[in-house]
C-alpha cells in the first residue's frame, strides 16, 4: 500500500493521541487496559516500517498524560529485520508507569528462536523490564498458523 490515507484533523498525532485517550478513559477501571501501537497489517506488512522506536516512544509517553485510568500494557512491533541498537535506543525515553508493562513484538516465524533471541539481546540494552509477544498478535494470522509462531516463543 503506496501512502497513507487521508487524515481528518490537520495534527495527525495530537489526533490520534487525543482519540486514543478518550477511548481508553471509557473502558470501565475494572477492565485491565492494553494499547497495542500498530503499523497496520495490509497483506501482512505494516502500511509503513517503523524507523525505530521513537514515535512509539513519544505516543507512549503523551497518550499516558491523558489518561485518567491506568494502563497494563503497552505493545510495540519489532520489524523482522530490525535487530540494531538504532532501533531500540528510543527506548530509553519511555516513560513507563509502574503499574504498565512493556510487551515488544519481536517474534517472528520467519527467523525463528535464534531471530527472537538476537531482537531480544538488542532490545535488552535499552528497555529493562519487557514481555515478549508476536509482532502484531494473532488477530490477522491465519489460525494454521499460530502453531508455528508459538514455537518461536522460546
Amino acid at each position: 500500500m503506496g501512502g497513507r490515507a487521508p487524515c481528518g484533523f490537520p495534527d495527525v498525532k495530537a489526533g490520534v493521541i487525543e482519540r486514543l485517550a478518550m477511548h481508553c478513559n471509557r473502558v470501565p477501571r475494572g477492565v485491565e487496559l492494553g494499547v497495542h501501537l500498530c503499523y497496520g497489517s495490509y497483506g501482512g506488512r505494516h502500511w509503513k516500517e517503523p524507523e525505530s522506536t521513537a514515535n512509539m516512544v513519544e505516543v507512549h509517553n503523551r497518550l499516558i498524560e491523558e489518561l485518567d485510568r491506568p494502563l497494563a500494557y503497552i505493545h510495540m512491533p519489532v520489524p523482522v529485520g530490525r535487530k540494531d541498537e538504532a532501533y531500540f535506543a528510543p527506548l530509553r525515553e519511555l516513560k513507563l508507569r509502574r503499574q504498565t508493562k512493556l510487551f515488544l513484538g519481536l517474534v517472528h516465524d520467519s527467523d525463528g528462536v535464534e531471530g527472537t533471541r538476537q531482537r531480544i539481546a538488542v532490545a535488552a540494552k535499552y528497555a529493562g523490564d519487557f514481555g515478549i509477544a508476536a509482532e502484531c498478535g494473532f488477530g490477522r494470522r491465519p489460525p494454521g498458523n499460530d502453531p508455528e509462531l508459538v514455537a518461536h516463543t522460546l
